[in-house]
């Protein structure tokens, strides 16, 4: 998997949905720090917590 491509594509998801780090961790009750070291390609997210990002960026009204 390429990590430093899924962090940039999480942190340009984030940024068009006008979130910062500290909202999107809230929403995937993960740490802010560990959003940032996932954004920067420094921590290797779960596949748990990728789709946590994911619903959180659709609202959780993804289907799939």
């Amino acid at each position: 998997m390429d990590y430093a491509l899924l962090g940039k594509r999480i942190r340009d998801e984030r940024l068009l949905l006008r979130l910062t780090i500290e909202q999107l961790a809230e929403k995937v009750d993960k740490s802010a720090n560990y959003i940032g070291q996932i954004e920067r390609s420094d921590g290797k997210p779960s596949l748990e917590t990728i789709v946590d990002i994911a619903t959180a960026s659709c609202g959780g009204s993804c289907t799939a």
